[in-house]
């Protein structure tokens, strides 16, 4: 399945595996990063993975933090489209978080990319 503003996936029940790129501006990344957290404690989302600015400082930092235990820090920035294939420059770093029980797995792959941390 694929959310899109239109189908506004906050009011959605997400299940199995799930690759999240929530909107980067206040408030709704607090909301997408609480939503994350329900649907994870639920058992209903198995794995996550969550590309967010590396913002360090925020709640919904430390709220994804807390739930995955496990992430990556990008060397450089990621390179983002338009729906018309324009690339949208990134203003800031970001960061990759992973939800699951394959934390080996994701620091194995994800390495490559950046510096991986666990709590």
């Amino acid at each position: 399945h694929y959310f899109t503003q239109k189908t506004n996936g906050l009011q959605q029940e997400w299940f199995g595996r799930v690759w999240m790129n929530p909107p980067f501006s206040m408030p709704l990344i607090q909301q997408f990063a609480d939503k994350m957290a329900v649907e994870f404690a639920s058992g209903r989302v198995q794995q996550a993975l969550v590309i967010t600015n590396n913002g360090t400082d925020t709640q919904w930092f430390h709220t994804l933090l807390k739930t995955s235990k496990v992430f990556c820090l990008l060397r450089g920035r990621a390179k983002f489209y338009s729906p018309d294939s324009d690339i949208i420059a990134a203003r800031q770093g970001q960061v990759i978080f992973y939800l699951g029980d394959q934390s080996e797995k994701f620091t194995q792959v994800f390495s490559a990319f950046g510096a991986v941390a666990s709590l």
